[in-house]
């Protein structure tokens, strides 16, 4: 057996250990793959709420991250970002201050 740490004069991981806390833990090399669909998800949904809403998709995205939406089983977070992507696609301005000239 290979040891790849040791402590002490003690294997800590050998290559036998890693292959098996990999077949336990699936999930763990699609991560990135995860994280892709996520994105995917998000500009579905933006695309999806700017053509149904037009104008009001950035308040609708707003209202659905702040849970006034029952219908769906989206996170808040996913919500967020979805907002975030309507406002970069429409052109709107968050968190600026509009009345100061």
């Amino acid at each position: 057996m290979f040891a790849l740490f040791t402590y002490e004069g003690r294997s800590l991981f050998t290559m036998s250990s890693l292959a098996k806390i990999r077949n336990l833990l699936p999930f763990a090399g699609s991560l990135s793959l995860g994280r892709r669909i996520q994105a995917q998800l998000v500009q579905e949904d933006a695309l999806s709420l700017i053509s149904r809403y037009q104008d009001q998709a950035y308040r609708e995205a707003r209202d659905r991250a702040r849970g006034k939406c029952l219908e769906d089983r989206r996170s808040a977070a996913h919500w967020r970002k979805v907002k975030l992507t309507i406002a970069m696609q429409q052109g709107i301005r968050i968190g600026t201050n509009c009345s100061a000239a």
